[in-house]
């Protein structure tokens, strides 16, 4: 008797080899649209939160590590006119829907999208508008260019080295209750990698100076943190009686000083946002 709800819901592409869910509708902002049937991870308030609270200064590029819709780079390239962002995403069903996503948005020529795997070096890079993946690995550029440059690019664009700002969203859950769902657990938890490799390979991939925004639970941020320093971190709640569920993390290699920032609070009662909250999505959300 569920068979015939199941497939109402869910439908098999062919094309992509990939699951719809098509029970979740695209989240529609002021100025873009988010498609997201065929994502690991669906647009949270804590993710949208989290991209208007970033603060880039006056960063060129910036990488976002684990894209998934590309939410944080569409709301990065709104508020940033400056900005070029680059995404990466693990799973192919959803680095082409990011792809797609930053392809019909207004900041499409400032936004590129590759599938791989933040651990290696070579990464496929999405052309837009055809999203034909092609791979394009950093000997190749260098080879075509004639000079060591270690970038990866295509026809459409060239994809840095290094980075003045790294931002990465779904956060970590270690020790927590892990999905039984394949797709969530890879993008919820650390089966594809700890979060000290993480800390890692972002050193490698910021320019110096640069910035590395991180959205963590509070029991899964280590006692040690290696090489970064925490420049300013930021508490997020749900209700103004509930602990803190994430916190907002800004690292840098350079030696920092905390700045404790003010907690953010989501609600100020169920189903009604606070006033932080508001002053945050007002130029995203259409609501609003």
């Amino acid at each position: 008797m569920d068979m015939p709800i199941i497939q109402t819901l869910l439908s098999y592409q062919e094309t992509s080899g990939c699951w719809i869910d098509m029970a979740r509708k695209p989240f529609a902002f002021k100025q873009f649209t988010v498609a997201q049937e065929t994502v690991t991870l669906a647009v949270t308030t804590d993710a949208c939160l989290f991209g208007a609270s970033i603060k880039l200064g006056s960063a060129a590029t910036v990488l976002d590590l684990g894209t998934g819709t590309g939410l944080l780079l569409l709301m990065l390239a709104q508020r940033y006119p400056q900005l070029q962002g680059f995404g990466l995403e693990l799973d192919a069903a959803t680095a082409l829907q990011a792809a797609a996503n930053a392809a019909s948005s207004p900041f499409h020529e400032r936004l590129h999208i590759a599938q791989g795997d933040w651990n290696d070096s070579g990464w496929k890079a999405i052309d837009q508008p055809t999203n034909e993946i092609s791979r394009i690995t950093q000997q190749a550029q260098t080879e075509v260019d004639g000079h060591d440059n270690d970038a990866l690019s295509n026809q459409t664009h060239a994809w840095p080295l290094k980075f003045d700002a790294i931002v990465c969203n779904p956060p970590f859950f270690e020790g927590q209750q892990e999905s039984q769902d394949d797709l969530k657990r890879s993008a919820r938890h650390q089966s594809l990698g700890s979060l000290f490799k993480l800390l890692h390979r972002a050193a490698e991939l910021l320019e110096p100076g640069g910035t590395f925004h991180l959205l963590l639970p509070p029991g899964s941020c280590p006692t040690d943190w290696g090489p970064w320093h925490i420049a300013s971190q930021q508490a997020i709640a749900a209700h103004p009686d509930k602990a803190p569920h994430l916190l907002h993390l800004s690292l840098r290699l350079e030696p920092s000083t905390c700045q404790e920032r003010e907690t953010l609070t989501t609600y100020k009662k169920p189903g009604s946002y606070s006033q932080q909250a508001i002053e945050l999505l007002r130029e995203f959300y259409l609501n609003l």
